[in-house]
């Protein structure tokens, strides 16, 4: 079932539940309060008679008369009693006394609790004396509405009047059953506005669930347009933000990846190509196969196995299989190292190579990886900068980290490439190009090791004119 569907049927249920409860309580209310209105209607009726049975009292100062004599009893009350259908206003409400407990407390005093007393005949009125001993009539006075009969003031005896547990005339049943109805079209009412109140509401809900889930669609399908929009206050809100937040990542994700392999192919197909025109030529007899040749092919050879093996690692620390054996070492004497190691290179060109480091800077790292990372960092800079140029490596120690900065002169990067130097494959479209004999991995490969080394690296302009890389490490990690 649909979420839609779900969701007003969950709410239509709801609400039925509710009116018919509703329905019931109120129902039930309906009936016990016309129960109190015939009872107390008529209390109210038996006035008269009550005011009959003080004057009998009064005048022969009990009421034996009356002595298991229900049926005389009966007929004396319904002869005095008032007729219901015209009836005056009451002088007095009477006071109740319901199933021995007083329901509308009116009397002077509490009635001493009744002792056992003769059981009369079962009739619709019982009287009792004053300390509630049973003088005519139905001794149980659990069923009994008990109405006190007054003399002088004084309470001097107890009518009982048997209560009503249903309704039997017609007014009032028809009465009831028109409250019944009222209810039941209320109720069916009731349900028909939830019904188009509900309708809508779950619509409402589901309709931004709808639109996510066709943006999700597209993206399974590779479609990164898709985006939506958040111009909501709620959850959906943050959620679509989310949503287009990841659409572009992979959007991006898929231009870098197809960006990858059409770079990976251009790179592999070049020394390839020149391989097959070499041999190809010495096989067709236009080139002689002589040693220069050998040696041409050779070097394409050492530069296809260097761009794949360049390829292989950066895929290793790309997936997190670069193995690290982190120890303390002394940056200063690896510096030292490495200008040795490309003195060499830097006196061919006539470049100055200086180096600004303190005695002894104590650093937990790899010493291999660590090593290469300042060898790719050194070869970009050698093969980047111009004869007579010259390149100043610096360390030094900011609070809890350890900042290096390697700057050389020009040539310069453009200010679109500074972003870019640490992706796979990329090179500056100018004088930092394959010409040199770089496969453009260097740097990406460098960046992986410094994030192994949970350290920070990027490249802005020197101010000797050509490109400053700085790299920043914590002390402890």
């Amino acid at each position: 079932m649909r979420i839609q569907n779900k969701l007003f049927f969950s709410w239509l249920l709801s609400s039925a539940v509710l009116i018919a409860i509703m329905v019931v309580i109120m129902r039930w209310s309906v009936d016990r309060g016309m129960l109190e209105y015939v009872n107390t209607r008529e209390a109210n009726s038996l006035l008269p008679a009550i005011e009959a049975l003080g004057n009998v009292y009064s005048q022969q100062g009990n009421l034996q008369r009356f002595r298991d004599n229900a049926r005389g009893l009966n007929r004396f009350i319904d002869n005095n009693r008032r007729h219901l259908s015209n009836r005056p206003p009451p002088r007095r409400e009477p006071g109740i006394r319901e199933g021995g407990r007083n329901g509308r407390p009116n009397p002077p005093r509490e009635p001493p609790p009744r002792p056992r007393g003769p059981r009369g005949p079962v009739g619709d009125y019982s009287l009792f004396d004053e300390n509630m001993v049973l003088i005519a009539g139905n001794s149980d006075q659990s069923n009994q509405l008990l109405l006190d009969v007054v003399s002088g003031d004084q309470t001097v005896a107890w009518l009982g009047m048997r209560k009503r547990r249903e309704v039997t005339d017609d007014y009032e049943l028809t009465f009831l059953e028109d409250t019944q109805d009222i209810l039941l079209t209320s109720s069916v009412m009731l349900i028909l506005i939830s019904i188009a109140f509900t309708l809508p509401l779950a619509r409402h809900f589901v309709s931004p669930i709808r639109k996510i889930a066709d943006v999700i669609h597209s993206l399974t399908l590779g479609q990164y347009d898709s985006s939506l929009s958040t111009k909501r206050s709620d959850e959906f809100s943050q959620l679509a933000g989310d949503i287009n937040e990841l659409t572009e990542t992979l959007k991006e994700n898929d231009s870098v990846r197809k960006r990858w392999l059409a770079d990976t192919s251009h790179e592999l197909r070049t020394p390839l190509a020149i391989l097959q025109g070499e041999i190809e030529a010495m096989v067709d007899g236009i080139r002689p196969m002589d040693r220069a040749r050998l040696q041409s092919i050779h070097q394409e050879i050492i530069h296809l196995n260097r761009l794949v093996n360049d390829l292989q690692e950066l895929s290793s620390a790309d997936i997190g299989g670069l193995s690290y054996r982190k120890e303390t070492i002394n940056l200063s004497s690896l510096f030292q190292q490495q200008i040795s190691h490309h003195q060499s290179t830097t006196q061919d060109k006539n470049i100055t190579l200086t180096l600004t480091c303190p005695t002894e800077i104590m650093f937990k790292a790899d010493p291999q990886r660590f090593n290469q990372l300042m060898d790719n960092l050194l070869n970009n800079a050698c093969k980047y900068t111009d004869k007579g140029g010259s390149i100043d490596i610096s360390v030094r120690v900011e609070q809890e980290s350890i900042r290096i900065a390697l700057e050389d002169s020009a040539p310069g990067v453009p200010d679109q490439a500074l972003d870019k130097l640490f992706d796979h494959l990329y090179r500056v479209d100018s004088s930092r190009n394959r010409n040199t004999g770089g496969s453009g991995l260097g740097l990406a490969i460098a960046k992986r090791i410094v994030e192994a080394h949970q350290g920070t690296i990027s490249a802005t302009h020197s101010p000797l004119g050509g490109l400053k890389v700085i790299l920043s490490f914590p002390l402890s990690y």
